[in-house]
């Protein structure tokens, strides 16, 4: 007993001694705060009672500010509040101006579009704010006539809650958006004016527009599609039967926009770079200005803005070298982001895998590549390998437990497409970019990108037909993901102090 308490003295010890560590701490309570409140908090009453308490804490720290132990125990107690505090900030409440205290009646409803229209195969879903009620509403409209981002619209809405299915918490998920009231297929829908949403956003999405269109021009479906899933996400225009051979093949996850997605273009630029003999540290910030391209051009969506962060961590990294300040980096940006809206930890499992994709990418890696530094990496292959294989490993257990499907032929699917994907997405976005300058070159362009997107959707194919690709073993539970994690934070923390040892031995 005596030596678990003299381990947890010297523990703090060390982290109060080293503002690196105090900072990541600090910023994880402030996540480990919105994470409980996002489980414990269905109110808001006491949202101002939590704020001063943080305030308490933060002055209470500063009368032991000598004293490094004490002073870091009650910021992180101050910071987790601040978490929790900023979880409630953003819940509803009971005003009779909120449009969802209408719910279960039929309102004439004046309101502008404020997010791009999300396109459906059958409909057309409209995020709406009202112009005499505060809130937002979550319209489903025919496909035509379309509309498009800041009309504004009168209509006769009939109010619904979401609703909460056998396995899917519908309210949960529109919640994350502030949206807690659904129409569907309003009456009387008329456009009383356009452009009335803000300039940059729709220019954005114009451009976005153009981007998507170019690529229709210059690839045949399903390729445009599945091409629009791996750039920004876009996964609408899939056809059912392909998208059931991804989930059967277990490589749903390389059509959905996270950080992951964003970190292979980032990559692939960076190399790029670098092989034309450009300085590292003028590198870094030619492919940050990449990456602002890169978002604007697919649209700048939430989720793209969020994997464009992730994807910056990752160049820090790299940048830096050091991964101790990278997780720092991730913790900030992390914590940046649930400020703005604190119910991404919980309720947006793009979100989620992005935060763990690139940790597995900062901390993973390392150990790949040592254990596999004697195999030679033509053109960047094995990097590119290794990268895929460690965000892979640090995303299973949370895709186990969303989705619930095991595929028995995912690791045969994964080795034999995986390899292909940065150059996909390279080559795709590239055919995308100068086909919108002159569309000629980037048809030439965009053949390698289509033999390549051909060669893994017949793959697929392939190995979807295998008898007993997949099982369907239900989602794991909450526990699993706990154990699962568990592990590779073992794993991972043994493997340093296993090249630590070494190091050590090696000295002497």
């Amino acid at each position: 007993m005596n030596n678990f308490v003299m381990k947890v003295k010297k523990f703090f010890k060390e982290v109060a001694d080293s503002k690196s560590k105090t900072f990541f701490f600090i910023c994880a309570s402030f996540i480990l705060g919105t994470g409980l409140a996002s489980f414990i908090i269905n109110t808001f009453d006491f949202s101002f009672y939590l704020f001063c308490f943080a305030i308490f804490f933060v002055v209470l720290s500063s009368m032991f500010w000598k004293d490094k132990k004490i002073r870091l125990v009650v910021l992180c107690g101050a910071f987790l509040i601040l978490g929790v505090w900023r979880y409630t900030s953003v819940l509803p409440d009971n005003s009779e101006n909120r449009i969802e205290s209408f719910n279960g009646q039929t309102k004439n409803l004046i309101g502008t579009i404020i997010e791009e229209p999300d396109e459906r195969e059958s409909h057309i879903k409209l995020t709406v704010r009202p112009t005499e009620y505060s809130g937002k509403v979550l319209v489903k409209v025919p496909r035509y006539p379309e509309y498009q981002y800041g009309d504004k619209l009168s209509m006769v809405c009939k109010l619904e809650t979401p609703p909460v299915f056998e396995d899917f918490d519908y309210a949960k998920y529109l919640s994350r958006d502030q949206i807690y009231s659904i129409c569907n297929y309003p009456k009387s829908v008329q456009v009383l004016d356009n452009n009335q949403g803000n300039f940059v956003i729709a220019n954005i999405f114009k451009t976005k527009q153009k981007f998507a269109g170019t690529l229709n021009k210059i690839f045949p479906e399903p390729h445009s599609s599945f091409l629009g899933g791996l750039l920004y996400g876009e996964r609408r225009g899939i056809p059912p039967e392909i998208k059931e051979e991804f989930r059967k093949t277990g490589v749903t996850h390389i059509i959905a926009i996270s950080g992951y997605n964003i970190t292979i273009v980032i990559g692939m630029f960076f190399s790029a770079l670098m092989l034309v003999w450009i300085p590292r540290r003028y590198a870094f910030w030619v492919a940050l200005i990449g990456i602002s391209f890169f978002v604007i051009l697919t649209g700048a969506e939430a989720a793209v803005v969020r994997a464009a962060i992730m994807g910056f961590v990752l160049l820090t990294a790299k940048q830096v070298g050091r991964p101790s300040e990278a997780t720092n980096a991730l913790v900030l940006s992390a914590g940046i982001m649930l400020i703005h809206n604190p119910k991404l930890l919980i309720f947006d499992v793009g979100f989620q895998l992005s935060f763990a994709a690139t940790l597995g990418l900062v901390y993973i890696v390392p150990i790949f590549k040592k254990r596999f530094k004697k195999i030679p990496s033509p053109l960047g292959i094995k990097d590119t390998l290794l990268d895929t294989l460690a965000a892979i490993l640090a995303t299973l257990p949370l895709i186990l437990f969303y989705f619930g499907a095991m595929s028995l032929v995912a690791p045969f699917a994964n080795v034999a497409i995986l390899l292909f994907i940065p150059w996909v997405m390279f080559f795709g976005f590239l055919a995308g970019v100068v086909g919108l300058i002159w569309l000629p070159l980037g048809q030439v362009i965009g053949i390698i990108a289509w033999a390549i997107m051909d060669y893994i959707l017949k793959i697929i194919n392939l190995l979807s037909n295998i008898p007993l690709a997949s099982i369907d073993l239900g989602k794991a539970p909450f526990l699993f993901l706990i154990v699962s994690y568990g592990f590779l934070i073992y794993w991972i923390i043994y493997e340093k102090n296993k090249q630590k040892k070494s190091k050590k031995m090696a000295r002497r």
